[in-house]
């Protein structure tokens, strides 16, 4: 690769190395997958001058004009992304999924972004770390515009894409359910939970409760000090309502014990 190929914003060099797979796979005629990860606005935060200058006036000074402007940069990216499928003909039977991993890295007070009302940020699972927006494209079954507020995850896609393409899940545990009935505007309703686990804290939720569990990495759940949310009154999670749902409490205990052993045995190889 010539050296000043790698020179640049780096959301335009990763797209830069997209574009070029899906020219190869739309000109042989194969049907692809591919994953984009924009490292934006990731730190280190850098703009190039061009970028920058959208922001010359912003209260954060340098910063703030660095982490916008490559935010935009970004957004640059997404639109080169789209123009190249229906420049291509096949923007209306292409699935594109658009989410960030994770909330903010700090606070708005430091030009960082922010996760508004939600408790928490990166490297927490409380919902300022986990929830982040998420957006599917797909003309072709999505004809009209809607904001869905049933709990998804991306662990999803992977059901969600083998259910588009009729191929039949593995015979082994997994994570995520399909979200078709939902994208092709049927009444859905989520009934498995999400869970998720980092160090010595571990979280299970239904559409309505949140159990947030907090304990020794080795146990999880069983001596563990336990949070209860009710995420359609209080998505800030500021009301901790176990002792008052205390069979809510058991149920979900249960069933997060039972999410962290199959991990366990995934991660041993032993479903495999």
């Amino acid at each position: 690769v010539p050296d000043n190929a790698l020179k640049g914003d780096d959301s335009k060099l990763i797209m830069d190395r997209a574009s070029l797979f899906i020219d190869r796979a739309v000109k042989s005629d194969t049907p692809f997958f591919a994953v984009i990860w924009f490292h934006a606005p990731h730190t280190p935060v850098v703009a190039d001058l061009a970028h920058q200058n959208l922001y010359r006036d912003h209260p954060h000074g340098l910063y703030g004009k660095h982490y916008h402007g490559s935010i935009s940069a970004l957004d640059d990216q997404i639109g080169r992304l789209r123009s190249q499928l229906s420049t291509h003909g096949i923007s209306d039977d292409t699935m594109l999924w658009y989410s960030s991993d994770n909330g903010p890295e700090s606070n708005a007070s430091k030009g960082a972004g922010s996760a508004g009302r939600f408790r928490g940020r990166k490297r927490s699972l409380y919902e300022g770390g986990v929830r982040v927006p998420g957006i599917l494209v797909w003309p072709r079954q999505i004809q009209s515009p809607s904001i869905n507020e049933i709990p998804c995850v991306t662990s999803d896609y992977f059901p969600t894409i083998l259910d588009a393409l009729g191929i039949e899940l593995p015979n082994r545990p997994f994570d995520g359910v399909s979200l078709m009935p939902l994208i092709r505007g049927k009444s859905w309703a989520r009934n498995e939970p999400i869970c998720f686990q980092s160090k010595n804290v571990a979280t299970i939720q239904t559409k309505r409760f949140k159990l947030v569990s907090t304990g020794t990495k080795e146990d999880k759940v069983k001596n563990a000090s336990v949070e209860l949310f009710d995420l359609l009154v209080d998505p800030a999670e500021s009301n901790n309502i176990a002792l008052d749902y205390p069979s809510e409490v058991i149920s979900l205990q249960t069933q997060l014990a039972a999410w962290i052993a199959s991990c366990q045995q995934s991660e041993e190889g032993n479903d495999y």
